[in-house]
């Protein structure tokens, strides 16, 4: 396994909905808050509605373009699975929770019923039994640390965390301090990547659940040892890199 900077990937938006063009970056930055919380008393609600998508313009010269951020609810089913700072685990990458008897299960979460999670419920990519990323469902990271209590909400009705995910297009790690890796580098942090990298489309893969990008090639498609769903790779991606693995 090797690393990439997040200012060489851009993401593809699978998630539903396009951005408000009446919206521009929220005030204090897509890191504050006020917009990326955790809920600890009924009275508390996002400030956007859950769902909502901002496009945006980034000038940093490592990556200039423009991304899409989308406000999200985060669910964690125990405090192992927290985003924190350290994206070299991993465990920054977000999808669709998973249902039914799966550990990812929203069961628990605010807005949840026990058949089918609403689309904007994410999780921590941990293994395929969670969110089954890599059948190609849409990818989201977090632009702040979250975590949640997600042991009694659904009864509660709080306990969930909310927050703006990078959800398309190039890396805002200008905009997102958590995004940005080595202070004033705008770089990006580094994460976990297949060991050969290359350019191009990549798709989320797990080894000993700790979730990583793979390149979508054909050596990967023949490989056995790789996921079966991999027949149909090009509709897997979830991004694009622009260099090969450090």
């Amino acid at each position: 396994m090797a690393t990439l900077r997040l200012s060489r990937l851009a993401l593809i938006d699978k998630w539903p909905g396009v951005p408000n063009p009446n919206l521009s970056i929220p005030t204090d930055g897509w890191d504050n808050t006020t917009d990326n919380f955790t809920t600890t008393s009924a009275a508390q609600t996002p400030s956007y509605p859950v769902g909502t998508k901002i496009m945006a313009y980034t000038d940093n010269t490592n990556f200039p373009g423009y991304y899409t951020m989308m406000m999200l609810m985060f669910h964690d089913w125990s405090t192992n699975f927290d985003i924190s700072a350290d994206f070299s685990d991993g465990r920054f990458f977000c999808s669709h929770v998973g249902t039914g008897a799966n550990p990812g299960c929203a069961s628990t979460a605010q807005f949840a019923d026990t058949s089918r999670a609403p689309y904007f419920i994410v999780a921590n990519c941990v293994s395929t039994a969670v969110t089954d990323a890599t059948k190609g469902t849409p990818i989201a990271i977090p632009c702040a640390t979250l975590n949640s209590d997600g042991t009694g909400v659904y009864v509660a009705t709080y306990g969930d965390a909310y927050g703006w995910f990078w959800v398309g297009g190039v890396c805002p790690c200008k905009d997102a301090t958590l995004l940005q890796g080595t202070i004033g580098s705008l770089l990006g942090a580094d994460i976990p990547v297949d060991a050969l990298m290359a350019p191009g489309p990549v798709f989320v893969d797990f080894t000993t659940s700790v979730p990583w990008l793979m390149g979508c090639d054909n050596s990967n498609a023949m490989d056995a040892t790789t996921p079966a769903v991999l027949k149909g790779v090009n509709a897997l991606s979830c991004g694009w890199v622009c260099v090969s693995a450090a």
